[in-house]
């Protein structure tokens, strides 16, 4: 993995092979996201939000917090 700052408060990280995104850290708000489709056994831990859900081509079954691009503006992330 090859990360990088991509802003003055952000890092993401990507793979050096195929150059698929693996992460993105916010020093600001201490998030951490980690793309879901980097795990096999999904069942394995519990999803708490899901972000950019106006972009994505479906949604991810469960009771967690959906958050659009507007709201992460919003809160700054």
């Amino acid at each position: 993995m090859q990360t990088f700052r991509s802003s003055e408060s952000a890092e993401r990280g990507f793979c050096r092979r195929c150059g698929s995104s693996v992460l993105y850290r916010n020093d600001k708000s201490n998030l951490l996201v980690v793309n879901l489709g980097l795990f096999d056994q999904r069942q394995d831990f519990m999803i708490v939000t899901e972000l950019f859900i106006d972009q994505g081509l479906c949604s991810l079954d469960g009771g967690h917090n959906r958050l659009s691009e507007k709201d992460m503006e919003m809160r700054d992330l």
